[in-house]
Order: structure tokens, then sequence, then C-alpha cells
């Protein structure tokens, strides 16, 4: 076996909760990401989820291909993602650390390991993937940033799920320590969770 290993790096203004959260916010992905036409949960729970998605394939967009993705959350700062891609097994580490208040290093490091036939062009994907995949990272992290923004400055102004922000325009403000609890809470009926199953 022979790895493509591929590094990516972002920053922005906002927290590691921000950034978890806008992980594991499985509603936006089809309506934010132009890659996806479909995103589905099998099953989810705790620090787990397991998601069938329709994606684009890149350069080609009229044809689309299907990818069963895990995601688990490994500490408070690091996710990992495994699928298969082509045939090909995937291992992503996205590591998170706030090196300022409300200010994050996004670490992003994919793993492409290529066995069997596929090592014959592991010349030509190692030399296509070192190049597609800064490119379709920077792309998602575009399409992703005014979420994060937009999270990060409605947590500082008190926001809270389900109950939104406080009603005394004097009390919207909060400085302390910002948290990402999973699952995320979702509306019953939830267009994501047609195919999840409860657990039993």
């Amino acid at each position: 076996m022979k790895i493509i290993k591929v590094k990516c790096q972002q920053e922005t203004d906002c927290s590691v909760a921000v950034g978890v959260w806008n992980y594991w916010d499985h509603e936006h992905v089809t309506e934010v990401h132009n890659g996806f036409t479909n995103f589905q949960i099998l099953h989810e729970q705790f620090d787990t989820v397991v998601v069938l998605g329709t994606a684009k394939f890149p350069l080609f967009g009229f044809l689309t291909y299907s990818v069963v993705q895990t995601m688990v959350r490994v500490d408070e700062n690091t996710l990992k993602g495994f699928n298969i891609m082509f045939g090909i097994s995937v291992r992503a580490t996205i590591k998170i650390t706030e090196i300022q208040p409300d200010h994050s290093l996004y670490e992003m490091t994919y793993e492409f390991m290529v066995d069997g036939w596929r090592k014959m062009f592991f010349p030509i994907l190692e030399i296509f993937l070192k190049k597609a995949m800064p490119w379709w990272n920077k792309r998602q992290w575009v399409e992703d940033l005014e979420l994060k923004k937009r999270r990060q400055k409605v947590l500082r102004l008190g926001f809270k799920d389900f109950q939104g922000l406080p009603k005394k325009i004097s009390n919207r403000y909060y400085d302390g320590l910002l948290e990402c609890k999973l699952p995320i809470r979702r509306l019953p009926g939830s267009a994501v969770d047609k195919l999840s199953k409860p657990l039993g």
C-alpha cells in the first residue's frame, strides 16, 4: 500500500466550538456546498456519525457518485473522517487550534491509501490529488466561512439554539467559554434524518 498525504491550512475568526459545530451541522451541506446534491444521516451517536452523500464529480458536475463517510470527534479539538472514494480509502484529520481568543487555525490532513492495481497509477494520482485537494479544500472553506462567522457573532451575543437571543438588548453579550455538545440538536423531521434509524 502507498499513501498520498495532502495537508491544508486555514485561519479564521471563530472559536474551536464553532469550527466543530460547522463540521457537525449536517443540515447545511446541500444548502451551502455546491459539491453535494444529497446528504443523509445513517447513524448518529455521541461523538460519531455515519452519513450517505451524493456528490458531484470535480469539473464534471453533471456526473455524481455516492459516498459513505464516518466522522468521529477524537477530542475537543480533533475530528477524523473516513470514507472510500473510487475504491481508495481516505482518512481525513482536522485539528482546530484556538491560537488566540476566537481565532482558530485549521490543520487538515488527507491521506489516500492506494493499493492493488491502483498502485500502477500512483504517480498520476499523486500529482492530481496534490493539486485538486487544495483547490477543493479552499472551495469548501470559502463556502462555509460566512456561516462560521455568523455563528460566532450570535453566540457572543448570547444566542442559544431553539431559544434565540436574550430579550433584553443589554443582556446580549457573552464572553465565557463556548462549547459544542454533540450530537447537535435538530428539529423533528429534518431532511437529513430520513434514513436514520433509532437505536435498538
